[in-house]
């Protein structure tokens, strides 16, 4: 049993950052703080981005010197809105994280799905006023503006799907 943990120590125990990675992902992790994601999530975020294998919380948490449950916590969090995914290594019950390949993509998809429902909340509280005024005109324009970043979104989308099948090809 002690054998078999210290071949997994060996497996996935070796990721070590010198302290000009070190610097990059703590820049990340306050980037992603100006946000309002938690300043360890984007230290993830960065930590990820700079590895070539997924890597699982214990080495996150030792590279970041934070507690496992901050790991988790934000590990969840960036799962369901930052492109973070949870993989398996056949053999291994451990889990990994790594940053997907397709998390630019789907940002963007769930910017443009988000704004359908906001436009639906527009529209009704236009047709609630009822009225002509300061608040129907602000709630126009913000349609308005629902609508031109929707467009441009699905342009970059368009884009960006463009540019990632030429670059496979």
């Amino acid at each position: 049993m002690k054998q078999k943990k210290k071949e997994n120590k060996e497996k996935t125990g070796n990721l070590t950052l010198d302290p000009q990675m070190m610097s990059f992902v703590n820049k990340m992790g306050k980037y992603y703080g100006s946000f309002g994601i938690p300043r360890i999530g984007g230290q993830i975020i960065g930590l990820m981005l700079i590895t070539e294998a997924a890597i699982s919380p214990e080495d996150i948490q030792r590279v970041l010197s934070v507690s496992r449950s901050s790991i988790s916590t934000n590990l969840k969090m960036l799962i369901l809105s930052a492109g973070v995914e949870e993989v398996h290594i056949p053999g291994d019950r451990k889990s990994y994280y790594t940053f997907s390949d397709r998390a630019i993509e789907q940002s963007i998809v769930r910017k443009i799905s988000s704004y359908d429902y906001l436009k639906e909340m527009i529209n009704e509280g236009i047709e609630n006023l009822k009225k002509k005024g300061n608040a129907t005109e602000k709630l126009s324009d913000i349609l308005q503006w629902i609508n031109l970043d929707k467009e441009v979104c699905m342009e970059l989308l368009e884009k960006w799907k463009n540019r990632t099948t030429k670059n496979k090809t």
